[in-house]
């Protein structure tokens, strides 16, 4: 059953502080981590692909021109993570049944993964559908029509998380342990390595 249009969107805009330079050039098996992540929901069965870029704006876009997505810009990437979720919730379009976020620093998410997402959503379109990793839910994360208004009052920091455990009930977990792994520093990455 067809449920409209699923609108992937991958929040690459963060600064990296603590990395000291963009985490989403990484080098991780063999090409950057965000065109890694890119390719990753691009194979997915997500009808349409984005990336929200704010920070190292020039070097992401270059990274990923050559892919069939569309880059979301974020002037106001510094307001934190909610800035990018509303970006994103204002330029998916009205063909949007569901927005699928992503993050730029979880290097073990799959296709596989992605696809669950979806078709849990497609089973039951009313529902968020998030990953369920470390004793809590979160992104990947899938959230109806319905929930755009809820992400688009987010403020400061909060992230897409924050929906998800306002609304619990409303929640389908899809189990993705490896969820709890994403990448800060340099460390993160050899010990991924």
């Amino acid at each position: 059953m067809d449920n409209g249009v699923i609108h992937a969107v991958i929040l690459a805009a963060g600064e990296s502080l603590r990395l000291g330079s963009p985490k989403q050039l990484l080098l991780f098996k063999g090409t950057s981590l965000i065109r890694y992540l890119a390719k990753t929901a691009l194979d997915s069965r997500a009808s349409k692909v984005s990336i929200v870029i704010g920070a190292n704006a020039a070097e992401i876009r270059d990274e990923v021109s050559r892919l069939p997505l569309s880059v979301i810009n974020n002037s106001n990437w510094q307001e934190g993570m909610s800035s990018s979720i509303h970006a994103a919730v204002s330029t998916v379009g009205p063909d949007a049944a569901a927005i699928l976020f992503l993050l730029s620093d979880q290097p073990l998410v799959s296709t596989p993964i992605l696809n669950a997402l979806i078709d849990s959503f497609k089973e039951h379109p009313s529902r968020i559908v998030a990953c369920a990793y470390s004793n809590t839910l979160g992104v990947p994360a899938l959230f109806p029509r319905s929930f755009f208004p809820e992400l688009a009052a987010l403020t400061g920091d909060g992230g897409a998380k924050t929906v998800i455990l306002k609304n619990s009930s409303s929640v389908t977990p899809i189990p993705f342990p490896e969820g709890a792994i994403d990448i800060d520093s340099l460390s993160d990455l050899k010990k991924l390595k």
